[in-house]
């Protein structure tokens, strides 16, 4: 495991002028489309809600452009504030059940207008538009997602399989009888009601029948062969709306190993949980003084017991330690008592063992074959487009829908310089910079920190 060496920065300095001023600031305004539509994947032209940020108080009215047939203008409106964030939302009426529907943004501040689109921010009208094809469900999120009829739409990059299934509690474990859309490197399927949450499944891949975990699973099973949950992401309903991070230079931070921490100390070997951090030790968190926990990995990891540092997942926590309600639930406490969490995230490798993106397909899409390897496991292929947003989607997922506060990357040296490249490796380091910027435009006051071993 690497040197406990923590290196905490400010990733930028906050931008709290954004005032009334005929100048939308470009570097507050964000929209992602697979966390802020509501529902997360509309279906047969269902009318759905696209939320936006901007910086608090920075604009003075905004609308979006839809085109489904016919072009039409919608308003938006504020909602609520998100920190140093302002929430815009508007309503997306219904269209027709089989076509497709392309939208973008407009942003005013007096009188300055600008747009955002799918490339980012512009003067001008965006060359492209955020697009949903009611047809064959291509704008689904990767993974698992429930639908507004009762059921789900499965989405998976596979480009190495010719042909893909779902299969899972909803349809008996069939390995043929749910076959999936391919597209280009991906494959989709709309599984009809009922499904549920909590039901498990997995992707089977052809040839040669590859049962699969989903990469993208939000919680995992390891005691049933690491079959897949489906998790309703919105279903915690959240109490931190008044918590802001603490500043960088007023951090006082408690690094915390889930499992001992929290652990019973009864000569049974029971293993702390996510619910036990508050449950049971809240108040000496708050005797200590402390205003920030460092949770050490808290993902999926192979074997029972561990310090974390042998993921063989990124977006499922840890089982052994709860479920991600639990875990919502934890951070959610903290929150109310005016402690910030961060995450320990392990980039740099996954397990040598119980690694299930290993051949992920039938063939090597998320590593490099042969494997580059680290002291610890093998690194992931950053240099591919989809890897790359495995990652730098994983940093938004933590954001937003476990409202963490910041992140400790371990290892860095292991993605982005000589420790394995001569002359180092740009792949690696780009990411790195993706990454930051990502929590720069999503949570500016967020905190990140990086082991550099």
């Amino acid at each position: 495991m690497p040197a406990r060496t923590l290196l905490l920065c400010s990733l930028a300095v906050l931008t709290l002028g954004a005032t009334h001023d005929n100048d939308v600031q470009w570097d507050g305004v964000t929209h992602i489309d697979w966390l802020d539509r509501a529902p997360r994947c509309p279906i047969g032209g269902e009318s759905f809600t696209i939320a936006f940020q901007t910086y608090h108080y920075d604009i003075t009215a905004a609308r979006v452009y839809v085109n489904a047939g016919a072009p039409v203008w919608v308003d938006a409106a504020f909602s609520h504030h998100r920190g140093v964030y302002d929430v815009w939302q508007a309503t997306v009426p219904a269209s027709t059940p089989t076509g497709t529907l392309q939208y973008y943004i407009e942003l005013t501040d007096g009188s300055d207008t600008d747009y955002l689109g799918p490339n980012g921010m512009s003067d001008g009208v965006p060359a492209t538009a955020w697009t949903l094809n009611f047809s064959t469900l291509s704008h689904a999120p990767l993974g698992a997602t429930l639908t507004s009829d009762g059921g789900a739409v499965f989405k998976v990059w596979a480009p190495g399989a010719t042909s893909a299934y779902v299969a899972g509690q909803f349809n008996g474990w069939s390995s043929t009888s749910l076959p999936m859309t391919k597209s280009g490197a991906y494959f989709t399927r709309k599984v009809a009601a009922p499904v549920s949450a909590n039901q498990q499944y997995k992707y089977v891949f052809q040839p040669n029948s590859v049962w699969k975990t989903d990469a993208r699973g939000r919680a995992i099973n390891p005691s049933d062969n690491n079959n897949t949950y489906i998790i309703d992401p919105d279903a915690h309903a959240w109490d931190d709306a008044d918590f802001v991070t603490p500043p960088f230079e007023d951090l006082i931070i408690y690094e915390l190993h889930v499992g001992t921490f929290s652990g019973y100390n009864d000569g049974l070997n029971r293993m702390g949980r996510f619910r036990d951090i508050v449950d049971a030790h809240l108040d000496h968190l708050l005797y200590l003084g402390v205003n920030a926990v460092e949770l050490m990995p808290i993902t999926e990891f192979d074997y029972y017991e561990s310090w974390g540092y042998n993921p063989i997942e990124n977006w499922a926590p840890e089982n052994a330690y709860g479920s991600p309600a639990d875990l919502k639930y934890t951070i959610d406490r903290l929150h109310q008592h005016g402690i910030a969490v961060l995450l320990d995230v392990c980039y740099n490798h996954f397990s040598p063992s119980g690694n299930f993106m290993w051949y992920y397909d039938g063939t090597q899409i998320y590593f490099d074959n042969p494997a580059v390897e680290t002291p610890w496991g093998s690194q992931a292929a950053f240099w591919k487009q989809e890897v790359k947003d495995y990652y730098a989607d994983n940093v938004l997922h933590w954001l937003d829908e476990y409202h963490v506060d910041g992140f400790r990357m371990d290892a860095t040296r292991y993605m982005r310089d000589n420790a394995i490249f001569p002359g180092g490796y740009p792949d690696g380091w780009a990411l790195m910079q993706r990454i930051n910027h990502n929590i720069d435009a999503r949570k500016i006051d967020a905190k990140i920190g990086r082991a550099h071993v």
